[in-house]
Formats: structure tokens, sequence, C-alpha cells
């Protein structure tokens, strides 16, 4: 009887064995996944949010866009082979803006320099600026040049419907952004999980006009 017990506890010893080494293989496996999962979840949110900030930057400086319409020159100036994009703004003189005069006003630029964005004021002409300006973030390094029925380059226009004047521009985002923009064919893919990618496509009109 009592070699009958020792074997069933060695039995049942060796059993709890193998359970608790499943059970821990199990948590350890789910574990890593979870770490996995939470770091691409993780490396998602920092691109889309430092993508957000740069297009919040881009959008307030379209709402203060000043110009004219009927004019040659209504505010906007885009400059692809310089990778520019520039907004005209009315700015105070003595005390006072002058909204019907355009040759004093001052031009704020976003130009992508390899990856890296940056802004600058250029004066009373639409330039562009180098990395020595503020710089603003990051975008894929083909964002300007890639064929527009994948990336559209930035555009102002008038709705031919409406007549309203707007300007549009996607930004495309990497934590990596020197690998550049993961494309498929015609259209953009979510990136990897290592470096993964994010799209932020806006339309704002200038509230200048």
């Amino acid at each position: 009887m009592s070699k009958s017990l020792r074997a069933l506890t060695l039995t049942e010893l060796i059993i709890a064995t193998i359970i608790v080494s499943v059970v821990v293989g199990g948590v350890l496996a789910a574990e890593y996944g979870l770490r996995s999962t939470g770091k691409q979840v993780t490396g998602d949110i920092q691109v889309y949010l430092m993508t957000r900030a740069l297009e919040d930057y881009i959008r307030q400086s379209v709402k203060r866009v000043h110009g004219d319409l009927t004019t040659s020159n209504s505010g906007i100036s885009i400059d692809v082979s310089n990778k520019t994009v520039c907004f005209r703004r009315d700015v105070e003189v003595s005390g006072t803006y002058t909204p019907n005069i355009y040759i004093d006003d001052n031009w704020h630029c976003f130009t992508l320099v390899g990856t890296n964005v940056y802004a600058c004021d250029t004066g009373t002409s639409a330039g562009t600026c180098d990395n020595t300006g503020t710089f603003s973030g990051t975008l894929v390094s083909d964002e300007f040049t890639i064929s527009s029925t994948i990336i559209p380059r930035p555009l102002a226009t008038t709705a031919p419907t409406t007549g309203d004047y707007y300007f549009d521009m996607t930004l495309v985002n990497r934590k990596d952004p020197s690998a550049g923009a993961a494309v498929s064919g015609a259209a953009l893919t979510s990136g990897t999980a290592a470096n993964p990618q994010t799209v932020v496509k806006f339309r704002q009109s200038p509230a200048g006009f």
C-alpha cells in the first residue's frame, strides 16, 4: 500500500510538472505576443501623432493665407522641384494690417530636406527653407515625387462647382522615414511591424480671401 501511494504521488508530481510547464510556456508565449503587439501599436501611435502635429502646423498656415483669387498670385506657392510649399501672410505695418497691399506680406514656407521638414519665413517672396529653419517633423523622402496616383502632391485649386478655393495635401510618414513609402502596385501599404507607416490627408480653405 505504501509503495502504491509512493507511485501515485510520483505520477501526480510528473503530471503536475507537465501541467505547470505548459501553463508557464503559454504565459510566456502570450507575454511575448503582447510585447510585440505593444511595440507595434506604440510605433503606430508615435508616427501618427508626429504626422498629425505636422499636419496641424501646415493647416494653421493655410488658414492664415492672405491673397486675392482674382490675381495671378493667390497666396499659395507650390514648388515641387524644391519640395516646398509656401503661404503668404498679411503683416502688421505701423500697428495696422494692410489687406489691400500684397508687396509687404510675409511668406511662410515648409521644405522637405531629405526626410526632415523645416519651416521658415522667406520675406516678401516665396522661397525655400534649409536645415537652419525650424524642424517641424518628418516625411518619407519621396512624398513630393511619386506619381500623384500614389501620393498626391500638394495642390491648391478652385472647386469647379462651388468656386471655393482650397489646399490639399497628403502626408506620408514612417517610423524610419528614410526607408521611403511602402507601395504595392499603385497603392500605399501599411508598412511593416518594425517600420509602421501612416498616411494623413487633409483639405483646408484659406480664411484670408
